[in-house]
């Protein structure tokens, strides 16, 4: 069993509501349920690895980090239906915070560098909510997925600016990965569990 630690963005209960929807009505029309394997969130730095004792030692270490961003303004403004890379089909929500100043660079950063996390990828860095993932199929069925995607994004609300109200601390499992973590592996199987919730704002 391999076994992965994410830091993840919560949004408000409004805009969950959304999400969810939207998110429902591509995984069920298109069968992809990798991402309904997952809660509703924004990646901030995904999948690396630790162990639990460094997971339980840092805990004061991430509450102080967090805690010395909650009297800003934690908001973020979807801009538009993506895809992460051109070598998947994977579509995504790409989020921004207002006037280009983003607090969770700095959770993101300090997080990075206070807990020693390696292998961090730069192309993690843009902030994203996860709405189709591992889509197999035809270019065609994939310009509809993504032509209702946009449609969800332009009428159903999703261009809405959201609050942030959490960090979560998020612990993976999938019995089929190695340690390298495969993709193809791991989004068969994957579940979670939260271990702990840090309150922003």
């Amino acid at each position: 069993m391999a076994v992965r630690y994410s830091f993840i963005l919560i949004p408000d209960p409004s805009f969950l509501r959304l999400i969810h929807t939207s998110r429902q009505i591509l995984c069920n029309q298109f069968g992809c349920w990798t991402a309904e394997m997952f809660m509703i969130h924004v990646p901030l730095i995904n999948f690396f690895q630790s162990t639990p004792e460094e997971i339980e030692s840092n805990k004061g270490l991430i509450n102080q980090i967090v805690s010395d961003v909650t009297n800003k303004n934690l908001v973020l403004v979807p801009t538009g239906i993506t895809k992460q890379t051109a070598e998947t089909s994977d579509l995504y929500i790409n989020c921004t915070y207002p006037n280009w100043d983003s607090p969770f660079e700095g959770i993101r950063d300090r997080l990075i560098e206070e807990l020693k996390i390696e292998h961090f990828d730069n192309k993690e860095r843009v902030l994203q909510i996860p709405l189709l993932e591992n889509f197999q199929g035809s270019n065609t069925v994939f310009e509809e997925a993504l032509e209702m995607a946009t449609d969800l994004f332009d009428n159903f609300g999703l261009d809405t600016p959201f609050d942030v109200k959490s960090l979560n601390l998020v612990k993976y499992h999938s019995r089929t990965a190695s340690e390298e973590w495969e993709r193809e592996k791991w989004c068969s199987d994957i579940s979670w569990d939260i271990l702990e919730s840090f309150k922003l704002g």
